[in-house]
């Protein structure tokens, strides 16, 4: 199994991306990190922004910009400043990757420069549900497919049911082949968020991953936290990886191992090498071992 470091090292030379801006000031803390804004250019009017502990994109094309998430209101305020660095074209578009406040929050930044946001129509119980001063109501949504233009330059929204949320978007860039994944696949790494899981469809997210594969002619990848860019093999490793972790645990029922043993009885040593491994797969099998248990 190749490194994360050495696949992504050759991703990016393979992508030709370059760092455009330099890391801004720590500025204030965030849950994931410091607030600090570095935006890559992968290309043909596709970037990605490094912000307040998250990653988004933007697109420019003949007509304007479409935005990926705002994630907080201070990093959407960096990441429009980042976007004025590459052009005064109009903000078009906003779209939400899912209903997580840790990525959505800050959106009346781009909606004051006339941006109309889209998410999910699954997205919108959950925003309406659980209302946050700081995430903006999306103005339109759509069920499975919706394509965005800002001329000459478009991307897919793209629905391939429930993994890392029931809502999430799938954002494909035809021109560019790459899919930007928020949260559900982070590049060569178990699943994070201290190793919980909070995934909540363990099962139906190996299946989300294989639909976006068998439909999606993606060879590169953006993700939602980390690194700019991965190539497709990341997404194919997270779906084995999450896989595996299932057989693994489901293994350890049918044996009949107490319930309480089954997290530190699981090992998985064809992914030994995925980030966090050691100090997060007992969790991710705890979780697992929940779904097994009351079937989410």
């Amino acid at each position: 199994m190749k490194t994360p470091s050495l696949i992504l090292s050759l991703s990016l030379a393979v992508a030709g991306c370059s760092t455009t801006q330099e890391p801004a000031s720590s500025g204030p803390a965030t849950p994931f990190g410091s607030l600090g804004a570095m935006t890559t250019n992968i290309g043909d009017g596709l970037y990605t922004v490094s912000a307040g502990g998250a990653r988004t994109v933007f697109l420019v094309g003949d007509e304007g910009v479409l935005v990926g998430d705002p994630i907080s209101t201070p990093a959407a305020e960096q990441i429009l400043g980042e976007i004025r660095k590459v052009t005064n074209k109009p903000i078009r578009y906003v779209v939400y990757s899912h209903s997580h406040w840790d990525h959505i929050r800050g959106g009346q930044v781009f909606k004051e420069e006339g941006a109309e946001i889209w998410s999910q129509e699954n997205c919108l119980a959950h925003i309406y549900r659980n209302p946050n001063p700081e995430v903006a109501y999306p103005d339109r949504s759509y069920t499975q497919k919706q394509v965005l233009d800002v001329g000459n330059a478009t991307v897919e929204l793209l629905y391939h049911g429930p993994n890392h949320s029931d809502c999430s978007t799938h954002m494909y860039f035809p021109n560019h082949k790459i899919v930007h994944i928020v949260d559900t696949v982070q590049p060569y790494a178990v699943s994070g968020a201290g190793g919980r899981m909070n995934d909540s469809y363990p099962k139906l997210f190996v299946d989300s991953l294989q639909m976006l594969e068998d439909e999606v002619p993606f060879e590169r990848m953006i993700p939602g936290h980390g690194g700019p860019i991965a190539p497709r093999d990341a997404v194919i490793n997270r779906r084995k990886y999450q896989q595996a972790l299932l057989d693994a645990v489901k293994a350890e029922i049918d044996k009949g191992t107490p319930f309480g043993k089954i997290p530190d009885a699981v090992s998985l040593p064809k992914f030994k090498d995925l980030r966090g491994y050691d100090q997060y797969l007992a969790a991710n099998a705890q979780r697992i071992l929940i779904y097994y248990t009351i079937g989410w």
